[in-house]
């Protein structure tokens, strides 16, 4: 059982000085770090903690890690545990419980869409749906270069009649395809 001696007004909080439960000796512990379940504040050093009977004890026993034991997945993948495949398909996509359609909101506001297919996909799998919606509507991919305006200036209303192609340039302007003969704005 550990002993408090006393207890210090320290900065913002409180220290407590603490009595080693091996040694005897005095020392002090953050009020924030001393925990019931865990061993903070019973030990003044990582030698007294490894020389308590009930520590060693318990690492006869084989808690905790050890060098030379491998981890208990070593060697385990999805494809070699059945176990560890089973839980992820299950956990997975429409099965998991945060799991909100493949629709999110990008910190610029834009709504985007998993596809991790799509060749304009990002690393984690994300389409902007907008640009989506531009493709669907002009029946190719776009360009890099080309963006997608928002004529309401709502980013997240991607109604195709709320959407029309901007090439980029310096000022606001119209030009015409010169393959499909399509109008589009500059900007």
């Amino acid at each position: 059982m550990r002993k408090i001696i006393r207890k210090v007004k320290s900065g913002r909080g409180y220290k407590y000085e603490m009595e080693c439960i091996i040694c005897k000796k005095k020392f002090f512990v953050n009020a924030y770090k001393i925990d019931e379940d865990k061993n903070r504040g019973k030990y003044c050093s990582m030698k007294c903690y490894h020389s308590d009977p009930k520590v060693i004890e318990k690492f006869k026993k084989g808690a905790g890690f050890r060098k030379g034991n491998p981890p208990w997945n070593k060697g385990l993948t999805k494809e070699t545990d059945e176990r560890i495949k089973k839980y992820s398909e299950k956990m997975m996509r429409e099965n998991h419980h945060n799991w909100k359609g493949g629709r999110a909101k990008s910190t610029g506001g834009y709504i985007k869409i998993k596809m991790r297919e799509h060749p304009d996909a990002t690393v984690e799998g994300y389409v902007l749906e907008h640009r989506l919606v531009m493709e669907k509507k002009i029946g190719r991919r776009l360009k890099f270069w080309e963006e997608v305006h928002h004529i309401n200036g709502i980013k997240d209303d991607n109604r195709p009649e709320n959407l029309e192609l901007v090439v980029k340039e310096k000022h606001f302007g119209e030009i015409e395809c010169p393959y499909c003969g399509k109008k589009f704005k500059i900007k």
